[in-house]
């Protein structure tokens, strides 16, 4: 019985870190996201036109990919 317990506790101690750990790395990832975009538009408010045009571009990819995640692949 003992034994049964251990490994209960064991695979919902693991399943707590994992979504944890999911969680986790999906709040620090969308917070440097989101510092990157601000900084980068920043960037293209310089309008330096070397930089400025990839900048640019970065951006308007990272847009689209949030607006397809936000309303859906149609």
């Amino acid at each position: 019985m003992k034994y049964r317990r251990f490994l209960w506790v064991s695979f919902l101690g693991g399943v707590a870190r994992g979504v944890g750990f999911a969680l986790g790395l999906t709040v620090v990832a969308a917070g440097i996201l989101w510092g990157l975009v601000g900084f980068l538009r920043t960037v293209v408010d310089w309008n330096l036109p070397f930089i400025g045009q990839y900048v640019a571009e970065f951006l308007k990819v990272v847009m689209d990919q949030m607006d397809l995640l936000q309303h859906g692949v149609r």
